[in-house]
Parts: C-alpha cells; sequence; structure tokens
C-alpha cells in the first residue's frame, strides 16, 4: 500500500510546499522585518523532516508512478477550479467560467487587504504552480489533491459575487447553491467503487500480479485505490502489448463490459461486475470498442507500460 500510494502522498507534499511558498511571499510583504526572524527558526525547524525525507522523494520520482496519470492537457488546467466544486466532466466554456471568477474575485482580495493577499495567493499559487510541474513533464497533476486550495478558491469565488450589483449577487449565490445541491444529490446517485471488496474478488478469482486487469469505467478512478489492497506490483495504466497472457479479469462498472462477460464466473460488488475470462487475440478489440481500459503491472506479458 505504502508504494502504490506515494504518488499521491507527493502530490499532496507537494501542494503543501506551495501553500508554504505563498505563506513566505506574503511574510515578507506584510510583517515587519525585525519580527521575522523567530518565524523563519521556527519554518527552518518544522523544515527538518522534509529534509529527512528528500532520499525518499528522489526514489519515488525516480521510480515513475507518475506515468499512470493523464499527460499534460491545457482544458484540463484550465477547467482545474471548476473540477475542485463540480466533481464531474465539464465542458470547457463553463470551466474557463469558474477560473475567471476565481482570477477575478483574487485581484480583488489582493487589493482589499493582508489577509485578502493571503487567501488570493492560497487560491492561485497552487493550482499555478502544478500546473507548470505538469508541463514540464512529471504527470502529477490531480485535481482532488489540489483540494487545500479550494476552500481559498471559494472564498475569491465569493469576493468575485460581491463587486456585482446587489440583486445580481444575490439571484447569483442563490443559483450557485441550487447548483451545489443538485450536483450533491446527482453525486450521491453514482457508483463510488468498493475498492477493498473488488480487490478480494479479483485474489478470490485467482488473480496475480501477472494477470492483466480490464476495467470498464474510468481508469483513474481504480488505478491506484485499487492496487493499495491487491499483493504484489503496482498498477498502471497499460496498453496491449500483441503477446499472449494465459487469462484476463474484468471489472466491469454499471454492466459496461457485460458483453466479454458473457458466460463467466462473476462476483458481484454493487453494481460492479468482477470476472474472469481466458485471454484471445481479438480481446483488445473487444475492449476497446466497450470503452475498456487495461491496468496491469510491469510483471504481465500481454501489457506494455510507458
Amino acid at each position: 500500500m505504502a508504494a502504490s500510494s506515494a504518488l499521491s502522498r507527493r502530490m499532496s507534499e507537494f501542494l503543501g510546499v506551495a501553500l508554504f511558498a505563498g505563506a513566505l511571499i506574503w511574510l515578507r510583504r506584510n510583517w515587519p522585518r525585525r519580527t521575522l526572524r523567530p518565524v523563519y527558526v521556527a519554518i527552518g525547524l518544522g523544515l527538518v523532516p522534509l529534509v529527512l525525507w528528500l532520499p525518499a522523494f528522489s526514489k519515488q520520482a525516480s521510480s515513475g508512478g507518475y506515468r499512470a496519470y493523464p499527460d499534460f492537457a491545457l482544458d484540463s488546467a484550465l477547467e482545474s477550479y471548476a473540477a475542485l466544486f463540480v466533481r464531474r466532466d465539464l465542458a470547457l466554456v463553463p470551466g474557463l467560467f469558474v477560473l475567471a471568477l476565481v482570477l477575478f474575485g483574487s485581484l480583488r482580495l489582493w487589493r482589499g487587504s493582508p489577509t485578502g493577499r493571503l487567501c488570493a495567493l492560497s487560491a492561485l499559487l497552487p493550482v499555478a504552480a502544478t500546473t507548470v510541474v505538469w508541463l514540464a513533464g512529471p504527470n502529477v497533476y490531480v485535481v482532488k489533491n489540489l483540494v487545500g486550495a479550494a476552500p481559498f478558491a471559494a472564498v475569491a469565488l465569493a469576493s468575485a459575487l460581491t463587486a456585482l450589483p446587489r440583486p445580481i449577487a444575490v439571484a447569483a449565490t442563490a443559483a450557485a447553491a441550487a447548483l451545489v445541491l443538485a450536483l450533491y444529490a446527482d453525486s450521491r446517485g453514482r457508483v463510488v467503487p468498493d475498492y477493498d471488496l473488488v480487490a478480494a474478488a479479483l485474489v478470490q478469482q485467482g488473480w496475480s500480479e501477472h494477470d492483466p486487469i480490464l476495467v470498464f469505467g474510468d481508469p483513474y478512478q481504480f488505478v491506484h485505490p485499487l492496487d493499495w489492497y491487491l499483493p504484489g506490483g503496482r498498477l498502471e495504466v497499460a496498453r496491449w502489448s500483441g503477446r499472449s497472457c494465459e487469462r484476463v479479469y474484468v471489472v466491469s462498472l454499471g454492466g459496461r463490459g457485460r458483453a466479454l462477460l458473457a458466460g463467466a464466473p462473476i462476483h458481484r460488488v454493487r453494481r460492479i461486475a468482477v470476472g474472469r475470462v481466458r485471454y484471445r487475440h481479438d480481446i483488445a478489440g473487444e475492449a476497446r470498442r466497450g470503452n475498456g481500459h487495461l491496468l496491469a503491472t510491469r510483471a504481465v506479458p500481454c501489457a506494455r507500460i510507458g
């Protein structure tokens, strides 16, 4: 579990570093210099555990676990704030609208007071810094790990709404509240996988780290949470290598892989069907037609990672 959750922890720690950098900028701009020395000493002592952790960071980075996440995509970066508040796919235009509101609200906060400047930095710097790192190469961008910036972005949104004339601001706030409640009600009906039970079903059917897993559903919803509970090496999103395997395990969310599982013994975990089928050379095409995604460890002969 420790190895497979390393990337998520690293991303969360990077968010902490970005927030820390924003706090330092704020201190330099707003505190008298004569009072900063004890603050810097306290900060230095707090960084000692980070220094001791650097060898582990180097090992995690060199292992390339970040390859399991998507490559840089500008539209995903621009939609980050919308994705923080709405956990579902949105069109680019609403995402840009939310981004514009956060930027405008942050500007108003920056101009308003020292506390406002700290809030603006905490809303913008983590997302901006993570986007720059993602653009530079490592695929470390996962919106859920930027949740630490969300409260400050919410304050920025509120600041943007207060700039509107009062009747419009009240109507916009009411509409936003109604939208949040509607999306919350909708999310209650969505399937959240019981990863431990899905992993247990795979192991019960004989899965080992030498076997591929076909996931019908969002692969990034499964890849790391699922392998926390599976024995052996870390799962990664893969593609077919052209070589054969003895068997393929199928995880079908909402019945999307029903055709492939026809006639196979199935374990059910709520609306998720877990089954095992024999490998055949046309399975890649069948999976592609059903929007299936391949997950595998580096020990799987019929899968290629990277």
